[in-house]
């Protein structure tokens, strides 16, 4: 039994090694305007530095908007290379950061014809993200390096270096 136990046990470790070993493309279609964000089990999240609308840049905040493009793959086990199977969705995605420690107060602006209202200040590592350009609001912290949020910060951060 203790025999089977670490054969198991040692199966589950190489399985689990390999699936970590996956081999993404830095750049979707060797295009450096598609940055890597994110990838994971057959899926990737790219960022198009083409993209980047700065829509507002004052010393109160900042908006910008940038597409992300969803990428699927096959993985090959022989390799450990991911090799491209479709486009699975784009989309635009907003960053805000309030820049003005007083504003603690949701603001009012229009923007492209859009009502807008734009979150508070609540810490200078806080950036707001917007899948639905501008109408709803998640806040997330730009330090952070594991979770869900990471995700975000990876890309705000990438966003700022392409601006």
């Amino acid at each position: 039994m203790k025999n089977k136990s670490i054969f198991i046990l040692t199966l589950l470790v190489c399985l689990s090694s390999s699936a970590f070993a996956a081999i993404y493309p830095p750049y979707l279609f060797d295009n450096p305007s598609y940055q890597l964000i994110h990838a994971l089990q057959d899926k990737a999240i790219y960022m198009d530095s083409s993209s980047i609308v700065v829509k507002t840049n004052t010393t109160e905040e900042l908006l910008i908007a940038v597409n992300e493009v969803s990428a699927s793959f096959d993985y090959d086990r022989l390799t450990d290379i991911e090799s491209f199977k479709a486009i699975n969705q784009v989309r635009t995605l907003w960053y805000y950061k309030p820049l003005n420690k007083n504003k603690t107060y949701m603001t009012h602006v229009v923007i492209g014809g859009n009502d807008i209202l734009l979150p508070p200040y609540i810490g200078e590592e806080y950036v707001y993200y917007s899948t639905d350009n501008g109408h709803s609001w998640m806040p997330f912290d730009t330090t952070v390096s594991s979770g869900p949020t990471r995700i975000r910060a990876r890309a705000f951060k990438l966003v700022m270096q392409n601006i």
